[in-house]
């Protein structure tokens, strides 16, 4: 679909359970693959906050609205915009979500219909 993911510049180093990290990255990754637009990038950056790091994953997807943000964490529950639409049981969001709290950091969206989704999140550079 010619999308193409624009990765940071610089390295980071972290100590973190890299297999765990890695599937967090993927599924926010193959989200945004499922709706981004043909030809829209998905990008990665981060942001050192201290003895944290920030992740941040941008596409230029639909986008979610307000009300079903908080339940994309929950297990079984997707957008209900996409319910019918894309295949999925709302698991992997859940999973992400408890990856990053057992790492002891903090998972969260941005996004407004129509511009897009911001996945974040937010761990220890240290375990």
């Amino acid at each position: 679909r010619n999308i193409e993911v624009l990765l940071p510049e610089q390295d980071v180093l972290i100590v973190v359970d890299g297999n765990r990290l890695v599937q967090v990255v993927i599924n926010i990754l193959s989200n945004s693959l499922k709706y981004a637009p043909e030809g829209q990038p998905i990008e990665i950056d981060f942001i050192q906050e201290g003895d944290f790091i920030k992740v941040i994953i941008a596409d230029k997807g639909p986008g979610i609205p307000v009300e079903d943000q908080a339940a994309i964490f929950e297990r079984f529950k997707q957008a209900s915009q996409y319910t019918s639409k894309t295949p999925g049981f709302g698991l992997g969001l859940s999973i992400c979500s408890q990856i990053i709290h057992a790492h002891g950091g903090t998972m969260g969206i941005e996004s407004e219909p129509g511009h897009g989704c911001v996945f974040w999140f937010r761990i220890p550079k240290d375990q």
